[in-house]
């Protein structure tokens, strides 16, 4: 009997990164991960206009990335770079009957908030903590419903079928916070990648504080950014002095980010390894850099088991 593939695409503005997982048991084994450059032109990443300038040139990319890698299955979970959406912490009031009707009071509730750049938008939500009152903490992620359907026509043309769709970040806390590692109750989580900087703060095990920015790495400018972020919330948090430091760090230059982060919380910084060799013995094949680039494919493509 052959064992399903689960496939996970992570887009970025300079990179495809995609997976194939299967399970083993009660588990999950990587059966195969590919790296494709994008060439200049490919696609430019923006929340509220179109991402895909070259529509030919991407289907063949992601052609050639599959081959090999699908095992004849089409179904795809998609993770689209954090800057060509929007992600929000907020609180319903009121009591909901189902997923869709939580949308409908979403889109109420924040329609003065809402972003009116990105245009007409696909709202969607994870409920985060449910209190007995009814009242319920959620993280809304909002896209462009343009935008997610070039991304989803370009994917159908390639030979696939996109069924999950999320940004980058909420890819790599599945990776990270909610499947395989233990990172506490009250913890920080800072993710360096070459285009892209997260900061999080999770209280009680539940994500409290979320801000995403483009910025192209750099020691200096990172510091800043996390920085400035932090200073508000040590006001707003009394935890946070005390929260552990985890950080995903993809540039290679390491050690030059981890003084400036100590700089930034006065404590020692936990590197997170992803350790993707457990996955399967194949795994082993990648060194920690391609690892780190290969979490949030992971991440997204375990939504599908």
């Amino acid at each position: 009997m052959l064992r399903r593939t689960y496939l996970g695409l992570d887009v970025t503005g300079y990179e495809l990164r995609a997976v194939s997982l299967r399970r083993a048991g009660k588990s999950v084994a990587l059966s195969g991960g590919k790296f494709l450059s994008l060439a200049p032109g490919r696609l430019t990443v923006s929340p509220h206009k179109l991402n895909i300038i070259n529509r030919s040139g991407l289907v063949s990319d992601l052609r050639d990335l599959f081959d090999g890698l699908a095992g004849g299955e089409e179904r795809v979970a998609l993770s689209l770079p954090d800057l060509a959406g929007r992600l929000l912490l907020t609180e319903i009031e009121a009591e909901f009957k189902s997923h869709a009707e939580g949308r409908e009071i979403l889109r109420w509730q924040m329609k003065k908030k809402l972003p009116a750049e990105l245009g007409e938008l696909q709202l969607d939500f994870q409920t985060l903590r449910k209190e007995e009152s009814g009242r319920s903490r959620v993280l809304v992620g909002l896209l462009s419903k343009a935008l997610v359907e070039q991304y989803e026509e370009v994917l159908e043309d390639a030979g696939l079928q996109p069924v999950q769709i999320e940004l980058h970040a909420l890819a790599l806390f599945n990776y990270y916070v909610q499947r395989r590692f233990d990172l506490g109750e009250d913890f920080i989580f800072i993710g360096v990648e070459n285009d892209n900087l997260i900061i999080s703060y999770f209280q009680e095990k539940c994500l409290t504080f979320c801000r995403v920015k483009y910025l192209a790495a750099h020691p200096d400018r990172v510091f800043q950014e996390v920085n400035r972020s932090i200073v508000g919330l040590r006001e707003q948090f009394h935890t946070l002095r005390r929260a552990t430091v985890f950080a995903h760090i993809e540039p290679v230059d390491v050690d030059d980010y981890i003084t400036g982060l100590q700089a930034v919380f006065e404590r020692d910084i936990v590197l997170l390894d992803p350790r993707i060799d457990r996955l399967a013995n194949f795994a082993s094949s990648f060194d920690k850099d391609d690892a780190l680039r290969l979490t949030a494919a992971i991440g997204a493509a375990e939504r599908l088991l």
